[in-house]
């Protein structure tokens, strides 16, 4: 982050904004889940959340909203990646128009606050929404198995409620293949529009719309790195204990 505020090149203008934004969210989740959460995954059946960081002294309430949070800032995470790959195509597009409308700028300013705003927060409600209460599945473990019922007293643990579930898998489901979808379709545009503009680029414009892609790419491959990372960690933490 202070690279990019301190020694970014003037020229990046809006853009610098759009990486700050990427990893400003990437932060937060890291912080939210490396350090109040540090989640693992019960080894009994039903498969619920324990959290053995901070988060576990906030009780069921302050508990599960922290999970909710870390849902937030991975949709805030791939909002913000989606919205760096709409503006290089974009900046590259001078021309775009949808049907022969060509929007203005504050139709840019109100798609880029829709999307940081609309399905983030969706999945943040559907997260809220979802949990089950601590009791619920502390009875179901009971019932199910005593192996592994130590965490319970000592843990906050939460899982989906079953009437969450459904709905909760839907929305996340087509969140994550309109994001894919919209993130193969701004790929595609750039790579269209560097085949038509690079006639009239000079090989130092050329390259500089290379390197700014490849420093979008860069935030890509940290958020999945993280993700990744998270999940190997929560998996392992998770079979040292069966």
């Amino acid at each position: 982050m202070y690279v990019i505020i301190a020694k970014s090149p003037k020229n990046l203008k809006l853009y610098k904004y759009v990486l700050l934004n990427i990893s400003f969210w990437v932060f937060v989740y890291d912080v939210t889940v490396g350090v109040m959460l540090l989640p693992m995954t019960t080894p009994t059946k039903p498969i619920a959340l324990y959290f053995t960081g901070i988060a576990s002294f906030f009780g069921p309430v302050g508990g599960a909203l922290c999970a909710a949070l870390a849902v937030l800032c991975i949709s805030e995470c791939l909002a913000a990646v989606l919205l760096g790959f709409c503006y290089r195509y974009l900046a590259l597009n001078d021309d775009f128009r949808i049907r022969g409308w060509k929007p203005e700028p504050r139709h840019y300013h109100y798609g880029a606050a829709m999307m940081i705003v609309v399905p983030p927060g969706a999945m943040f409600a559907v997260a809220v929404y979802a949990c089950s209460p601590r009791e619920t599945f502390t009875k179901l473990i009971l019932n199910a198995s005593a192996e592994g019922t130590n965490i319970l007293d000592s843990s906050l643990l939460i899982g989906p409620e079953k009437e969450g579930f459904v709905p909760g898998s839907v929305v996340l489901s087509m969140y994550i293949a309109l994001w894919a979808i919209c993130l193969a379709v701004c790929i595609i545009g750039i790579i269209g529009q560097l085949r038509i503009h690079r006639v009239s680029m000079s090989n130092f414009t050329y390259g500089l719309h290379i390197q700014l892609i490849k420093s979008l790419a860069v935030q890509v491959a940290k958020l999945m790195y993280y993700y990744a990372n998270h999940t190997y960690s929560d998996s392992g933490s998770a079979d040292s204990l069966r």
